[in-house]
């Protein structure tokens, strides 16, 4: 059995030992179109660009490190406002911090104050508050590989849209490096859609598509 809860400062090893990378056979490119600079194409009301993204196939099937958790994860825990964690049952009981359909952990809560439990750790989901936008953001979502395929980030994803609810949010975003195709279809059916592009937002200067999710503020009665 699994099971969502907010994650102690115990499960920072076992999230970092997560395995971060993908495997793909084929990768989203995108093609710039109208750029005025190239072609002195200038439209009555201004400059025209148009971005095209198209899915290439790859000659063969390669394993690729996620760029979002190249920073070491003890350098940056502090910096997340929620940190979820998918693990194995751990008893008849559920512990005070598990996370049920009506039960969702506050952003910046204390850390530290359970006795340890061991528990193996399937997956994490860690998020960032975009307070003036009233957005939340899924800056990682890593499922071990064993894990994969099980519905581990099916669940991950539910808890944080209940977290993002509970907080009054309206939309959680989240964003993937443009040649995860596997992670980009992973959220498209889930009912993201996507919302825009981003150069060079990784630390290895990968590009980024920038994915929404609007009415969180209703998962309570829609799940």
């Amino acid at each position: 059995m699994m099971m969502i809860r907010e994650a102690r400062m115990e499960d920072i090893a076992a999230c970092a030992a997560l395995q971060a990378s993908y495997a793909t056979q084929a990768v989203w490119q995108v093609r710039r179109e109208g750029d005025p600079r190239e072609a002195g194409e200038v439209t009555q009301g201004g400059p025209l660009i148009s971005l095209l993204v198209q899915q290439v196939r790859l000659p063969q099937k390669r394993l690729i490190p996620l760029p979002s958790a190249m920073t070491p994860l003890e350098r940056v825990w502090e910096c997340f406002d929620a940190r979820l964690v998918a693990v194995d049952d751990e008893g008849d009981e559920a512990p005070d911090d598990a996370l049920h359909e009506h039960q969702v952990s506050k952003p910046g809560g204390p850390l530290g104050d359970e006795p340890p439990v061991l528990s193996h750790v399937r997956g994490v989901a860690l998020l960032q508050v975009l307070p003036d936008q009233q957005q939340a953001m899924i800056a990682r979502l890593l499922v071990d590989q064993p894990a994969r395929g099980q519905g581990t980030g099916t669940a991950l994803l539910r808890a944080a849209r209940r977290w993002a609810a509970a907080e009054g949010f309206v939309a959680l975003l989240a964003h993937v490096p443009l040649r995860n195709v596997p992670g980009i279809a992973f959220y498209l059916r889930r009912g993201f859609r996507v919302c825009g592009l981003h150069e060079h937002f990784y630390p290895t200067r990968e590009d980024a598509l920038l994915l929404v999710r609007g009415g969180v503020i209703a998962v309570m009665s829609d799940e």
